[in-house]
């Protein structure tokens, strides 16, 4: 669905449309074709869906006949090749590939995890019957892969995490792996939240861990600058009791990070040495996925339970200085103005803004920091005079959640929907 629209009436929740049924899992959209999603829903069951067409297949790689089964993930991790869109990578216990957006697989590894039967394995000080999980058909497999990384710079550079406390490495397509079951600092057993190559250097990774599930709730950001040989915590000054869930880089400059945490998103201009949270209306939630739209320069962020919020040009964090993140904070600029259901039936009704304006969010200024009267940076030589730049912050805060601009992905245009 669109994140703009020039309807007095904002977006509405019937301009947006279901991909697939079931829980809501990460999808992947083709950057050659936005009409073409991969999505899936619980354990693995992966489809590729034609907006154009309408068409769905399933596209579940399955093992050969004389193959155990596989384990997949709850939430089973889909990766678009850098080098290739017709490349996938989908991972149940394995590492599968295909070169054909999903008609055929082929796997690049054997069981990534320690392959370990949860069912035998000690719970509150002892092992229990599998019937005692009355639940057990609506949990998660154990021993799955729930991260996959690419490197844009190597497309032999491949990353897996597990939910086991496995980060594995290829350096050449997938033929070998290199199994790494400890990180600095982090308890043994951990989850790997997410895993993501640098965009700048082929040797840099980064890793970020949970052990929430043990009753540890550390935030566990790594970075490893020689493809996981070593490693080092990039955690830097985050709150305690902070689990952290995602975590991107900027494409201009690669000491700029975000990074998702159970209490909002976070940002570094060094690396990970000093972390400032942004605010602007977003709620203490979970931040469980972030995407950045190159195009625009725009963050988006989805929240657990609160939709997402789309950090609208983002590029003034590339050179703002610590003096100045010490002495500033992010202040409100304009107020969106509440919405309302005002026709329908609850989650297809029409969405009504007070104020009739394309936009239906709020907008934040780096408090210090001014626009020019164009709305642009004014520029002194090659870089920008502090004091001129503009920060601004689209947060989705209606109903409806309509209002602010910029996809998640190059691959889609700005939809301007006219009615």
């Amino acid at each position: 669905g669109p994140s703009r629209t020039d309807n007095v009436h904002g977006i509405r929740n019937s301009d947006w449309s279901v991909t697939l049924f079931g829980d809501g899992h990460q999808p992947a959209i083709d950057p050659t074709d936005p009409n073409i999603i991969y999505s899936e829903w619980q354990e693995g069951n992966l489809t590729r869906f034609d907006r154009a067409s309408g068409e769905m297949i399933y596209i579940q790689p399955q093992p050969e006949k004389d193959e155990e089964w596989d384990r997949f993930n709850w939430d089973s991790p889909i990766l678009i090749s850098a080098h290739d869109p017709a490349r996938l990578y989908f991972a149940s216990q394995r590492v599968w590939r295909s070169d054909d957006r999903g008609d055929s697989w082929r796997p690049l590894s054997g069981d990534l995890s320690h392959g370990k039967d949860r069912l035998t394995l000690p719970m509150m000080g002892r092992v229990w019957s599998w019937d005692s999980n009355w639940d057990v058909w609506a949990m998660s497999r154990y021993g799955t892969i729930t991260s996959l990384g690419e490197s844009p710079k190597n497309e032999n550079l491949l990353y897996a995490g597990t939910d086991d406390g496995l980060v594995q490495v290829s350096e050449d397509g997938g033929a070998n792996w290199r199994k790494i079951d400890s990180l600095p600092g982090v308890p043994r057993g951990f989850f790997v939240n997410d895993i993501k190559a640098d965009l700048h250097d082929a040797d840099t990774v980064y890793v970020v861990a949970d052990d929430h599930k043990s009753g540890d709730f550390s935030a566990y950001v790594l970075k490893s600058t020689d493809r996981g040989r070593t490693w080092k915590s990039i955690a830097g000054d985050l709150p305690e009791r902070h689990v952290a869930w995602r975590i991107v880089q900027d494409h201009v400059n690669p000491q700029l990070l975000f990074l998702g945490t159970e209490f909002g998103a976070f940002f570094t201009t060094d690396g990970g040495g000093k972390w400032v949270k942004l605010a602007g209306g977003m709620p203490n939630i979970p931040v469980r996925d972030l995407a950045i739209q190159k195009r625009e320069n725009d963050l988006v962020a989805a929240t657990f339970g609160r939709s997402f919020y789309i950090l609208d040009d983002y590029s003034p964090l590339r050179d703002v200085s610590e003096s100045l993140l010490e002495g500033s904070g992010l202040v409100v600029h304009r107020e969106a103005s509440p919405g309302r259901i005002t026709e329908g039936q609850p989650g297809r009704g029409l969405l009504h803004c007070e104020e009739p304006t394309v936009r239906c969010g709020r907008h934040l200024l780096l408090e210090g920091l001014a626009p020019d009267r164009q709305g642009s940076p004014a520029r002194e030589g090659k870089r920008h005079r502090e004091g001129r730049r503009q920060h601004a912050l689209s947060g989705l805060e209606c109903p409806a959640r309509g209002g602010a601009r910029g996809g998640a992905d190059d691959s889609f245009d700005r939809q301007e929907r006219r009615r």
